[in-house]
């Protein structure tokens, strides 16, 4: 792997400042007091969320896809700000180190990119959070669901999946020095279906939560259905993110390859 230019580096700084200046934020205006319920979901939405970072699923050529769209979206709607950015944080961080550690692994995790993937989910949280509470007028989803608070959810969700398209796409311009756009277009087209579904999920489990909060295991769990059956169909045709000029063609899913979540490394 070629060393990464330093324009990365910064930009990967600059995103880094951005998450640790929202947390701050977060937590100067959204202080709360944690009842054993919300540590309870915080933990369910933990464990789902670590079991897709450890198994990701290949959709692309040198990319990785991370089933955490439902996890990370019910924490930003039924955990308080400061408590679900600091969980996906760590959760990020502790199974990149996890993974690190597997002496079979093709590959070192760079530092850098664990910074990276953090910092973006720490934003992405963030920014599910704010749009969820503008919308609904509420800061957490509680006791029935109104169908204001139902289309808060789903603009969280959005709001979020572009967050982290903007993102990662930034990154993947600022290291070869244009837009990827090719590489955009193409790569909405494998994940949104997945997104989409992994979404619809994250809309019941906040409707599970409003009158049952522990029973967000039964969506948490469907994710790791759909995670089963993206991983049964790795060998099927994968979008060619690297050559933007030819149409997509079959690859073989490499495992030595980087997370969907930070695609400038296949540019490594």
């Amino acid at each position: 792997m070629r060393p990464l230019p330093r324009r990365v580096y910064i930009a990967v700084a600059v995103v880094a400042c951005a998450a640790i200046a929202a947390f701050g934020v977060a937590i100067a205006v959204a202080p709360f007091h944690a009842r054993l319920v919300t540590w309870l979901m915080a933990g369910e939405i933990a464990v789902a969320a670590a079991a897709s970072l450890l198994m990701p699923v290949p959709l692309a050529t040198r990319t990785l896809h991370y089933v955490t769209t439902t996890p990370i979206l019910l924490a930003a709607v039924l955990l308080p700000a400061p408590l679900a950015m600091a969980e996906v944080m760590l959760v990020w961080i502790a199974t990149d180190q996890v993974r690190r550690m597997d002496r079979a692994a093709p590959r070192p995790i760079p530092w850098v990119e664990t910074a990276f993937n953090a910092a973006k989910t720490v934003l992405r949280v963030g920014v599910g959070a704010v749009v969820f509470r503008g919308v609904s007028s509420v800061p957490l989803v509680a006791g029935a669901l109104s169908d204001r608070v139902l289309l808060a959810v789903v603009a969280a969700g959005v709001a979020m999946y572009l967050t982290n398209q903007l993102l990662v796409h930034g990154i993947v311009s600022v290291q070869s020095g244009r837009w990827r756009l090719a590489a955009l277009v193409r790569l909405a087209r494998v994940d949104l279906m997945q997104d989409a579904s992994l979404l619809l999920l994250g809309v019941l489990g906040a409707i599970i939560a409003g009158r049952a909060p522990l029973a967000i295991a039964v969506p948490l769990a469907l994710t790791m259905v759909i995670q089963r059956e993206l991983l049964r169909a790795r060998g099927d045709t994968l979008v060619d993110l690297v050559n933007t000029d030819e149409a997509p063609r079959a690859t073989e899913a490499a495992r030595g390859t980087a997370p969907l979540t930070a695609m400038f490394w296949w540019a490594s």
